[in-house]
């Protein structure tokens, strides 16, 4: 159990919190990018990339999403990053 007031004293608590916070929100927004940019392939690329992890393609969508806290207020403010209900990424 964590003691209340360690958060008080204690700035390593808040760096793990926010380093915790920004590698989910890093992981999550690049996972988005790679998913919607795999989705506008054509089927046949979709098929050869369910085997296959487009490495390059992963490392640019993590480039892409380093400064994931902006895009995400951005859409927010846009309204662009709400998903339609059947508007889901499947393959």
């Amino acid at each position: 159990m964590v003691n209340q007031d360690a958060f008080k004293y204690n700035p390593s608590y808040w760096a793990f919190f926010f380093s915790f916070l920004y590698t989910a929100g890093l992981i999550g927004q690049s996972g988005k990018k790679y998913l919607s940019e795999v989705a506008k392939r054509p089927k046949n690329i979709q098929e050869e990339l369910a085997n296959k992890f487009d490495k390059g393609l992963a490392l640019d969508s993590i480039k892409a999403s380093l400064f994931w806290p902006k895009i995400a207020i951005q859409e927010a403010i846009d309204g662009t990053g709400i998903v339609e209900e059947g508007d889901y990424y499947t393959f």
